[in-house]
């Protein structure tokens, strides 16, 4: 007897749950709810490259080891525009040992990550311009992009992929 009475009970609650709730009685929830962060901190951008050594979402600093060079530690917030291939992703999604370029500006003392790209597929592509210098030891090249002020490292290989010509 107490078995179908508490059956009854539960069958009873399934029904009034499985009803639908009538428009009148959901509180409208404003649709440009948005909150209110600072804008990016101003001044000049700069293209850092390199492979992240560790990602802290408690402190939200990312520790990016440049070739050749020490790592370095690059604030994030909201603000911060996270990509792979293209597609914009949460900074949960980022790992150490992924390859990052990350466009920084100073946040007071701080180096800050406006935008970061990871790209999981990276093409072959040329680039004219002029050395700067090489460290053959590191195999780090750098170079000023024609036509432009940016200056870009690559890291240069013993294995040849390129061709003559």
């Amino acid at each position: 007897m107490c078995h179908s009475a508490l059956l009854l009970v539960l069958s009873a609650a399934t029904v009034v749950f499985s009803q639908t709730i009538p428009a009148h009685m959901i509180p409208a929830v404003p649709s440009a709810v948005q909150p209110s962060f600072p804008s990016t901190p101003p001044g000049r951008t700069t293209v850092i490259g390199g492979r992240i050594e560790k990602v802290d979402c408690v402190q939200d600093q990312i520790r990016l080891k440049v070739s050749g060079a020490r790592a370095i530690t690059i604030s994030f917030d909201e603000r911060t525009q996270v990509y792979q291939d293209g597609t914009k992703i949460s900074v949960l999604h980022l790992h150490p040992a992924d390859h990052a370029s990350i466009e920084t500006t100073l946040d007071g003392t701080a180096i800050f990550a406006v935008r970061i790209h990871i790209l999981t597929n990276p093409t072959n592509g040329r680039i004219r311009g002029q050395v700067i210098s090489y460290e053959p030891r590191l195999g780090d090249l750098t170079l000023r992009v024609d036509g432009s002020s940016h200056v870009v490292l690559v890291s240069v290989t013993d294995t040849p992929t390129g061709t003559g010509g």
